[in-house]
């Protein structure tokens, strides 16, 4: 079996882990595993068509969906493009969501405290 795959990324999500099973699955010779979809998509939509209300009402809706895959470190990297972007506030609003949908989820809450400090 003499076979290879590169799998190249510019984004970060829990997608690219993903996209590297199902490769390594069909190089197996197993039908790949198309999974869920990651929760960052509708809720990125929701965001950006009619804002955090939105996005919170997108996440009620999806929360008991199985298509869906809810991972704290989809939204930390939303937040950590938008930080990018310099709408520092709105990385917040999107931590407090992360954080509401994974009220433990200590890394969200350390960025929430730093996120503040930027804004000067």
């Amino acid at each position: 079996m003499n076979q290879a795959a590169i799998i190249l990324c510019n984004a970060e999500s829990s997608a690219h882990e993903r996209v590297a099973l199902a490769v390594i699955r069909t190089i197996l010779g197993l039908e790949p595993d198309t999974g869920k979809v990651s929760w960052m998509i509708p809720i990125t939509q929701a965001l950006q068509a009619s804002g955090i209300q939105a996005a919170y009402a997108c996440y009620q809706e999806i929360l008991n969906d199985p298509d869906y895959d809810f991972d704290a470190y989809d939204l930390i990297t939303l937040a950590y493009q938008l930080v990018s972007a310099k709408k520092i506030d709105l990385a917040m609003d999107v931590l407090e969501l992360n954080l509401y949908a994974f009220p433990e989820h200590r890394e969200t809450a350390a960025m929430l405290t730093k996120l503040p400090n930027l804004k000067r």
